[in-house]
């Protein structure tokens, strides 16, 4: 027969939104609480310590839990959980931050990558000279770059890659939709409107999510 098992958290509020919501139902302020306090152990107890306890910021120990249970007439036990679990929030909330961190890096770490693999950001408006013409040069720019891009593996994962390659083979069909070029410069570029969607990133090619346009092939 299964035993059921319950969770010690159940029905536990925070601490901090547990001695808000009883010093609330009493109609005190914070510094009315901590005036009832400093009365019942015999020394003062600034308003900023009841204030640190609501926001988690400290969280009130042994001896200040007896005196709240006493001030507010509930179990130290339900207290003690309380702090339990909001020093169980604090942590998730450290790791949520740390791991927000990390994020951060991997990125700049990527777009170091990046670099360190000799991939520019080109907007393809970039390319077109004025008139919106095309260079015959670009297709080799195009054709140096592709080859950079599939460099980038050797820095960082397939799986980080797809949406960069996704977006270059797009920028490149835009730069051949609205260019204007002459008849080598168009088989270069329908060349490496070729070549790209052979790029994979995390064992996925361009092919499933981008179509050549027509006119180009």
């Amino acid at each position: 027969m299964a035993m059921m098992t319950t969770n010690e958290n159940d029905g536990v509020e925070p601490i901090g939104p547990l001695l808000r919501r009883l010093r609330m139902a009493g109609g005190r302020t914070q510094e009315e609480l901590a005036a009832g306090l400093s009365a019942r152990r015999g020394y003062p107890l600034e308003q900023g310590a009841v204030s640190r306890w609501e926001t988690h910021e400290r969280l009130p120990d042994p001896a200040s839990r007896a005196l709240l249970s006493a001030e507010f007439g509930v179990p130290e036990e339900e207290l003690r959980r309380a702090v339990t679990l909001a020093r169980r929030l604090r942590r998730q909330e450290k790791k949520d931050e740390t791991d927000q961190e990390s994020d951060v890096f991997d990125r700049r770490g990527f777009m170091t990558a990046s670099a360190g693999a000799g991939i520019a950001v080109i907007q393809p408006a970039s390319l077109l000279s004025s008139g919106r013409r095309i260079g015959a040069d670009v297709p080799k720019q195009l054709s140096h770059r592709t080859a950079r891009l599939r460099r980038l593996d050797d820095f960082v994962g397939g799986g980080d890659t797809y949406q960069m390659y996704v977006r270059e083979l797009e920028d490149t069909i835009r730069l051949a939709d609205e260019g204007v070029y002459s008849e080598a410069t168009g088989r270069g570029l329908r060349g490496i409107i070729a070549e790209q969607p052979s790029l994979r990133a995390g064992q996925r090619t361009t092919r499933e999510t981008t179509r050549v346009p027509a006119g180009t092939t």
